[in-house]
């Protein structure tokens, strides 16, 4: 099943600098709510977050850890969740309807995730993509998030380095290799930055 989404408004990979936030960085872990492949985020647990951690502030990047690259990531079948209840589609947990526009409010620079892609893999209409992309927010998808990154906040400058200058075209899809070592990544992967 091929995702194809029109972010006709979105900026060019060319104009996302994951870099140019502000110097706070935001980690999400969500993963010991996360029980089935379909889990969404809600709006209440970025709230439960922002009570133990502090309001997100402008400017900052999002990254969400569901815990499904930990669970998942070498085993593309689960990762994608082909073989769940239902075969034909992709299961995998994101953000709800109501998130994305909850994120909006906070004014935030971009938003990661560690799945393959902002919404759960049941989503076809794509609600965060359009809100997110439409107001110029970046993605990033596929992030492996370990859990030796500690949930909190963490200066970009962690970020800046491990950021290639350059983004490239593979099979369709803008890539990027990160290679994030003062975030405790055990090696480059792939993320796909959506834009």
């Amino acid at each position: 099943m091929q995702r194809i989404i029109d972010e006709h408004d979105a900026k060019s990979s060319e104009q996302v600098h994951p870099t140019d936030a502000s110097e706070q960085g935001v980690l999400i872990d969500i993963s010991d709510k996360v029980e089935d492949n379909d889990f969404e985020l809600q709006p209440e647990d970025i709230r439960h977050w922002e009570c133990e951690h502090g309001a997100i502030t402008s400017r900052s990047v999002v990254l969400i850890r569901y815990g499904w690259s930990s669970l998942h990531y070498d085993n593309r079948t689960a990762y994608f969740g082909f073989g769940s209840s239902n075969s034909s589609e992709l299961n995998f947990a994101g953000l709800s309807n109501e998130t994305a526009p909850y994120i909006l409010k906070r004014d935030v620079y971009g938003v990661g995730v560690n799945t393959s892609s902002l919404e759960p893999g049941n989503n076809v209409i794509f609600e965060a993509h359009q809100s997110l992309l439409g107001a110029q927010i970046f993605g990033l998808e596929n992030l492996k998030l370990e859990k030796d990154v500690l949930p909190g906040k963490w200066p970009t400058d962690a970020l800046k380095d491990q950021m290639p200058p350059f983004v490239t075209l593979l099979n369709g899809f803008l890539s990027a290799a990160v290679h994030t070592m003062q975030l405790h990544y055990d090696q480059p992967d792939v993320v796909t930055i959506v834009t």
